[in-house]
């Protein structure tokens, strides 16, 4: 009896195991890599590279992996069909992803619940080009084209083409956005996601409207943690959320401006627990690490060259274009909520020349560019001091054309720096609005010109003068009188 139910046991392994190749082979059949291009194609105007897809279902979790994705403008290959077999490899890809992994544990969903372990990619690459009208390339590839439409495959002619395109991304309403038309109360099972995301990405975007260049590096963005039931939104709603990562910023001559190295995390909450749609809320905490740097400060150039009072002071301020390091971690807590970072503690980052903080309740839209900043520079104690003796020598030259009056200097001095110097350092502060990239700045505090201080302390003396002779001539008269 034994014997049979050892038969019975090792027969019933071994027809699972049949069952088990034979979903594998049908699966890997499902997911021909020709089938997989071709249904990407013909829900695109792009051409799909995908190397290799490998199926696991001898484990606790499957997994799905595929390796080396490139995707690129679509081309005559795209247009006559040929398999992807006998296609040559794509030179000019906007996209390339290393590995996408996913594993699953399909057990949970007996019980109504989804359980997705990694969903992880691996050293993505985008090239990026924004246009002067807000459109982009990537947006061009992902549109599905009629195939009998007329498709140009020169390069400058579609760039062109994107330049001159109306913003229909842009004029569309929401109800056309199937991100925001998304609402989790319809999904029928909950979820549970251990891990999502990125690792070793890199974007690089250009920007035609001021042929400045993000290089985003080394970009790690790891969702876990993900607790999500559409049943019941205000109390499974939550994930943690890290992202990591270098920027790199040039300017159109190819020429570094700033390079920030950032490390952030978060407890998000994906969902608006009232409507259901796609509407993230997160508080993280941001630092901008130690080695960062900024080389020519936008904004304070922006400054600069509306103080023309401090230059003619001897207060020059060409420190501001020279390379300035971060010389430790700056922290702060930055709010997230429909396209708008805001920050609920200020930013103070220290450099070898000056420190630029930006105060509490400052705020930047993704969406549009625009910002909102109030901040301070506060030029280091060594600078400061060269400064001001260039200030001491230009109001003794001045103070020398007062001829016959005795001009106190450093009440002179006082009037002339109230607001601009705290504790002995030349501090200036600020605020800055509109469009990021070409803000609109001011200074809160101006100096008043030198001549009129100096004006104005020589006729409180001539006045005190004659008044005292007045009274004196008026003494004499009195005493003549009487």
């Amino acid at each position: 009896m034994l014997k049979w139910i050892f038969r019975i046991i090792i027969g019933f392994i071994l027809l699972v195991i049949l069952i088990l190749f034979g979903i594998k082979i049908y699966l890997e059949n499902y997911f021909d890599r020709n089938i997989i291009v071709e249904q990407a194609e013909a829900n695109t105007s792009a051409r799909f590279e995908l190397e290799d897809i490998s199926i696991g279902l001898f484990s606790f979790t499957p997994s799905l992996e595929l390796d080396k994705i490139k995707i690129g403008p679509k081309d005559e290959f795209v247009e006559n069909k040929v398999h992807i077999d006998k296609r040559p490899k794509i030179e000019n890809e906007l996209i390339s992803i290393d590995n996408i992994e996913l594993k699953a544990n399909l057990f949970p969903l007996l019980h109504k619940k989804f359980e997705l372990n990694k969903l992880i990619i691996s050293e993505p690459k985008m090239k990026l080009t924004i246009g002067k009208k807000g459109n982009n390339n990537i947006n061009q590839l992902m549109k599905k084209t009629d195939s009998t439409d007329e498709y140009s495959y020169d390069e400058h002619e579609n760039q062109e083409a994107e330049e001159t395109a109306e913003e229909t991304s842009a004029s569309k309403t929401s109800s056309e956005d199937p991100a925001r038309e998304f609402n989790a109360k319809d999904i029928p099972i909950a979820a549970e996601l251990n891990q999502i995301g990125i690792e070793k990405g890199e974007i690089d975007i250009l920007f035609k409207a001021t042929d400045q260049r993000f290089l985003i590096s080394d970009l790690y963005i790891v969702i876990s943690q993900i607790d999500f039931d559409p049943k019941d939104l205000e109390q499974h709603n939550k994930a943690n959320i890290k992202i990591d990562t270098d920027l790199l910023i040039s300017n159109k001559d190819n020429k570094e401006q700033a390079k920030l190295i950032l490390r952030s995390h978060a407890d998000i909450r994906p969902m608006n627990p009232m409507t259901g749609k796609i509407e993230p809320e997160a508080l993280y905490d941001l630092t901008i690490k130690e080695g960062s740097f900024i080389v020519a400060l936008v904004a304070m150039e922006e400054v600069k060259s509306t103080l023309s009072t401090l230059d003619q002071m001897g207060l020059d301020l060409s420190l501001l274009s020279k390379k300035a390091v971060v010389e430790k971690d700056a922290n702060t807590k930055i709010r997230y909520k429909d396209g708008k970072v805001s920050f609920e503690e200020e930013l103070k980052a220290e450099t070898g020349d000056y420190d630029i903080t930006i105060q509490k309740d400052g705020w930047f839209n993704v969406l549009n560019n625009q910002h909102s900043f109030k901040g301070n520079l506060l030029v280091s104690k060594s600078e400061s001091d060269n400064l001001l003796k260039n200030v001491d020598s230009y109001i003794d030259e001045q103070i020398s054309k007062a001829k016959g009056v005795k001009i106190d200097k450093a009440q002179v001095k006082k009037d002339l720096l109230s607001g601009i110097v705290k504790d002995g350092r030349v501090s200036i502060d600020f605020s800055s609005k509109g469009d990021i990239s070409d803000p609109d700045v001011k200074v809160t505090v101006l100096p008043p010109s030198l001549t009129k201080t100096i004006q104005k302390q020589a006729g409180s003396i001539i006045e005190d003068k004659a008044k005292e002779e007045g009274e004196k001539q008026g003494k004499k008269l009195l005493k003549s009188l009487f």
